[in-house]
């Protein structure tokens, strides 16, 4: 970090079962860059090696200046962005530095809870960030935010609580985007065309929820 004169240090992620190292976030130890500007958050949308997460990093203290971390569900998403596009450099390394120990009581491997939807909200702010401040990097974070959407519905249409956890998907898929990405029926149409692809029943059972959608908008 202090080499590179970086604002912000990444480094590789060991994932540690038990007491055993099980495997690695990026198993190329030999990968070092240094990066700034939209090439920062390109690789912070696509996840490859700067990750949404907070714990793999060491920061310089005043890129924090003023910036207060969100009320939310895995801040990251909220915040990770800001931070970056604060940074002159953010240099990587992968050798793993972080042990990342799996509990299945942690947030990322815990039970379902509706505050996972609040990805959705955290990513539409990302969007309308760089739509005013990284517009090349649009078309990448709103493909993640179809994928997230895509994700949201996946993962509830099985549930018993289903049509409470429908009212609440649709509120935030259908709150209005900040920003030029399209009409929202062409994005509610995506959805569908992808769905039909991946799962065709899953779509005729989620279909309703689109309708409603739909109805929504309208």
């Amino acid at each position: 970090m202090i080499a590179e004169n970086a604002q912000i240090s990444c480094c590789g992620t060991a994932i540690v079962t038990g007491e055993k190292i099980t495997g690695y976030f990026n198993p190329d130890m030999d990968v070092q860059f240094t990066v700034g500007g939209a090439d920062a958050q390109s690789e912070l949308i696509r996840c490859s090696c700067i990750t949404n997460a907070m714990w793999d990093k060491l920061y310089s203290a005043e890129i924090f200046d003023g910036l207060r971390q969100k009320n939310v569900y895995m801040e990251d998403m909220a915040m990770q962005h800001l931070l970056v596009a604060r940074a002159e450099r953010v240099t990587y390394t992968a050798r793993p530095m972080y042990y990342w120990y799996q509990s299945e009581n942690s947030i990322t491997r815990g039970h379902f809870t509706t505050r996972f939807f609040e990805w959705i909200t955290s990513t539409k702010e990302r969007l309308a960030f760089y739509q005013e401040h990284f517009p090349a990097c649009v078309p990448e974070a709103y493909n993640q935010y179809i994928g997230l959407c895509m994700d949201m519905l996946l993962i509830t249409w099985k549930m018993p609580e289903w049509k409470e956890l429908n009212k609440e998907l649709v509120r935030r898929i259908a709150a209005p985007l900040t920003g030029n990405y399209g009409d929202d029926m062409g994005r509610i149409t995506k959805l569908k065309r992808q769905l039909v692809k991946i799962h065709p029943q899953l779509f005729i059972w989620l279909n309703p929820f689109f309708e409603k959608l739909k109805a929504r908008q309208g």
